[in-house]
């Protein structure tokens, strides 16, 4: 006679269910489930972060996904793939690319991602550290902090009423953000594209008028900026420069009339 102990058999059955589902987790970059992963921030630098996430132990998971975006990234294969960690670099909380590293039967696979315009394809080795480089690189261009040599090349000019400065950033450095104080002025959206030239005009407190030029592929674009009440404005090139003689005319009287109180 064969006797069964149920109840031994309901905590098997719970068992194996339990651990079934504990290899059938779900990692949600943008809704993390952390008593399922293990999250941290382990590298930083002036404006880019990397947030690494593992699986707690005991757990497998079986896929990655974006619910902001509503895309997967990554699923196994098979049953012997199990996700080892992930990394993702952000630029001011701004999600840019990812490492996906992964256990195999007898090697370690990394796979490597990108989002631009809310999209996150695959991406090649050499294009994940060519964004990587780029964005440890990135800097905030401020016009109230002094100009640092080892990151801009200077030139001025004061022929006219209003001083023109015009900076070159070096190889070291990439442009993120040209500001004025709190105020931005022009900010990368692109990461392909790479500011080549800032060009202000008047003293850096009150500059009113500012030209960046960006470059893309091939393409490279001037883009012409006033100081409004309500803050900085993108304008047409005509405009900027009628603006600016007009500013630069004031200047001139203003110069003179100093020339001629010292005078008296």
């Amino acid at each position: 006679m064969i006797i069964i102990n149920c109840y031994n058999c309901v905590i098997f059955t719970f068992v194996i269910a339990f651990k079934l589902a504990m290899c059938n987790e779900i990692l949600d970059i943008s809704n993390v489930d952390h008593g399922i992963i293990l999250e941290g921030v382990t590298e930083s630098g002036e404006l880019y972060s990397k947030s690494t996430y593992c699986p707690r132990a005991g757990f497998i998971v079986k896929m990655i996904v974006d619910s902001l975006t509503n895309q997967l990234l990554w699923d196994r294969r098979n049953s012997v793939d199990s996700l080892n960690l992930v990394d993702i670099y952000s630029i001011n909380g701004n999600r840019i690319i990812a490492l996906v590293s992964t256990n195999c039967s007898d090697s370690f696979e990394s796979n490597y991602i990108e989002i631009k315009n809310n999209i996150w394809t695959e991406i090649s080795f050499h294009r994940f550290y060519w964004v990587l480089d780029k964005i440890k690189r990135l800097r905030i261009f401020n016009l109230f902090n002094p100009f640092e040599d080892e990151h801009y090349e200077l030139g001025i000019n004061f022929t006219s009423g209003l001083a023109s400065w015009t900076l070159i950033p070096r190889e070291n450095v990439e442009v993120y953000q040209v500001r004025q104080g709190q105020d931005t002025i022009w900010q990368l959206t692109d990461i392909d594209e790479t500011c080549i030239k800032i060009i202000f005009f008047g003293d850096t407190e009150t500059s009113k008028m500012v030209n960046v030029n960006t470059r893309l592929e091939n393409d490279v674009r001037e883009l012409f900026f006033e100081k409004l009440d309500d803050g900085w404005s993108l304008v047409e090139k005509e405009y900027f420069y009628q603006k600016l003689n007009l500013l630069d005319q004031e200047a001139l009287i203003a110069i003179a009339d100093e020339m001629d109180e010292e005078n008296q």
